[in-house]
């Protein structure tokens, strides 16, 4: 157990009036979404409905605005070459597909479906934290 990880976290006010119980119970709560990557296959089956690839397509060519242009170049070069991932936890690939979307080449229900192929699991915060399952005497330990 990393106790100096365990004691940082319990010192956010959101562990304040709970028990230490509790706050064994709130550490181990697998409740915060995985975002894995998504694999070019993935990106592809993705690209295949409610014509996402015919978008981006003409995005690539026709769009008024070439950074807009570019991203869907960008976009399609993802989606097409084998062996790529798209990982939305890098803020770079965020901006990508926001721009994309205030382009109005993609729509927010085409993000929600990438999204959720992305979000593949659930964590905890021990999880995250790498703290492993978190117990009742682990919590007792910081004082």
């Amino acid at each position: 157990m990393n106790y100096t990880k365990l004691a940082t976290e319990l010192a956010d006010v959101k562990y304040n009036g709970m028990t230490d119980e509790e706050k064994a119970a709130e550490l181990n709560v697998k409740d915060k979404a995985l975002i894995s990557p998504i694999s070019s296959t993935e990106l592809l089956a993705w690209a295949g409905g409610n014509q996402r690839l015919l978008r981006l397509e003409d995005g690539a060519v026709n769009h008024v605005d070439d950074d807009i242009k570019n991203v869907c170049k960008v976009a399609l070069e993802m989606i097409k070459r084998d062996g790529t991932q798209l990982d939305l936890n890098l803020a770079d690939r965020l901006a990508m597909v926001g721009a994309l979307i205030a382009g109005g080449v993609l729509t927010v229900f085409d993000n929600t479906e990438l999204e959720a192929l992305a979000n593949t699991s659930k964590q905890s915060t021990a999880d995250i934290l790498d703290l492993g399952a978190v117990k009742l005497g682990h919590v007792k330990e910081i004082k």
